[in-house]
């Protein structure tokens, strides 16, 4: 298996063989990041093509040193998918000062519901996470089901670890409320 350094040149270098080789090793994971934004099957098939025709167009533009080669096709395709649903739907708002001191709630309480989560309330979360806005379900798919660290999902979204962390907490501060509201 060819490391990504070398799929990288050889995509500099014009080869077929190296452009294969790079959709075939990330098409299946831009693809699940795109459809976690965008509903569409179709929708997001086209926008993972595009997401590699962008990258194999750009790829000079990548540097090993300022990150992986995931985290940089994973950010053209979640500034792609943003981009489309950005013409489809109105933007996401994000929750003001007032909204989080009223969700304030520890990690540890959180941590420990979930552990003892049982199969009706898995299927309630399992829901929930599934009517989220897409912007939401996209962040906490790259870190928790991707496994990207805060600072690789900060990268690809454009945003720091730091705004990134607050997010996160609000996001699940406000799936905790509803899960124990029921």
């Amino acid at each position: 298996m060819q490391k990504d350094i070398q799929i990288v040149e050889a995509v500099k270098r014009g080869s077929a063989n190296g452009q294969y080789e790079l959709v075939n090793r990330y098409s299946q994971r831009i693809f699940s990041l795109i459809l976690s934004i965008v509903p569409c099957v179709q929708d997001a098939e086209e926008l993972t093509q595009d997401t590699f025709i962008k990258a194999i167009e750009h790829i000079r533009s990548f540097r090993p040193a300022d990150g992986t080669l995931a985290a940089w096709l994973h950010t053209i395709a979640y500034n792609s998918a943003l981009d489309f649903i950005s013409h489809r739907r109105p933007h996401i708002v994000s929750m003001d000062t007032e909204e989080l001191s009223r969700l304030m709630v520890s990690d540890t309480e959180i941590d420990q519901e979930l552990a003892s989560i049982e199969d009706a309330k898995l299927e309630r979360m399992n829901a929930m996470i599934r009517d989220l806005p897409a912007q939401e379900k996209m962040v906490l798919n790259l870190y928790y089901h991707d496994g990207y660290s805060l600072s690789e999902t900060a990268e690809i979204i454009g945003s720091t670890p730091e705004a990134l962390s607050r997010y996160i907490y609000s996001i699940r501060k406000r799936l905790y409320k509803k899960l124990i509201k029921k």
